[in-house]
């Protein structure tokens, strides 16, 4: 047997084991108990359900996992705020739990890609670039250049 067929093997291995550990998570497995099944550890279990996803799972699916995952994290970060806003914990207690609010809000804004950058207008204007020039050839730092076409954009 050559190497590119056992290559292929193990591919459909890899795929059919990330399938398998988004179909028990989104049977609401555990991580933990998913990772016992196949005998790996939890990160591995974490990269096979995100490789899935990513891979060619159906749009449905992905959803399904997403909406799961989401359902999750809120019912994290509403624990959270009852630790906060409870009377009877101590300020060590709610700073924990503040922490791990933030850290739920972190991995939930990357989940529904909130962390996109923002996009910013950036004009440019000749018009300012010849008046800053001009402002510091006032001030002797810089020799007074003046742009023709400038002048006559103005006119």
């Amino acid at each position: 047997m050559s190497e590119y067929p056992q290559r292929e093997l193990e591919l459909m291995d890899q795929v059919a084991k990330e399938r398998e550990a988004l179909q028990l998570r989104l049977q609401h497995w555990s991580y933990r108990d998913i990772a016992d099944v196949q005998g790996v550890t939890v990160p591995t279990v974490r990269k096979r359900i995100r490789k899935a996803i990513q891979d060619g799972i159906p749009k449905e699916d992905r959803e399904q996992a997403r909406l799961m995952e989401v359902t999750r994290l809120d019912r994290m970060q509403r624990f959270n705020e009852l630790v906060i806003e409870s009377a009877g914990t101590t300020l060590a207690e709610k700073f924990t739990a503040q922490q791990a609010w933030l850290a739920v809000s972190r991995v939930r804004a990357a989940l529904l890609g909130l962390n996109a950058p923002a996009e910013l207008e950036v004009k440019y204007s000749g018009a300012l670039d010849q008046e800053i020039e001009g402002l510091m050839a006032q001030l002797g730092a810089l020799p007074m250049v003046v742009d023709p076409e400038a002048e006559d954009a103005d006119v």
